[in-house]
């Protein structure tokens, strides 16, 4: 599923959805992603962090936390047979690296990469 936070122009632009905190759930925990054996999640766009949390900006008026996108990819992880690579390019995204890293369940995998350092 391709989510934007950039309205789709044309409908050849192949954009499935808007990129909303709603829609990534849906899409991440949902049939699609249960279904998928091996998900790539792609998130380019900006990074904000604090001394203990970091959230990518989805739109211009949404913010996902590391923290909740951890626990829609565990919870995935844990109901279905899925593995997951999460490519991050956005300012903080190292700290990804670090938030995303879980327990998974035996044979399942979580790859993790980012642009950037931790900070």
């Amino acid at each position: 599923a391709y989510l934007s936070a950039f309205p789709a122009t044309s409908p050849s632009s192949g954009i499935d959805a808007a990129a909303t905190v709603d829609q990534l759930r849906t899409t991440l925990t949902g049939d699609f992603a249960r279904g998928a054996g091996r998900l790539l999640v792609v998130m380019l766009d900006h990074g904000y962090a604090t001394s203990d949390f970091m959230a990518f900006r989805l739109n211009t008026d949404q913010l996902l936390s590391n923290r909740r996108l951890k626990g829609w990819l565990d919870e995935l992880q844990t109901a279905a047979p899925v593995d997951v690579t999460v490519v991050a390019d956005c300012c903080y995204s190292g700290r990804m690296c670090e938030d995303l890293t879980t327990t998974l369940p035996a044979g399942r995998k979580r790859l993790v990469l980012a642009s950037t350092g931790r900070d």
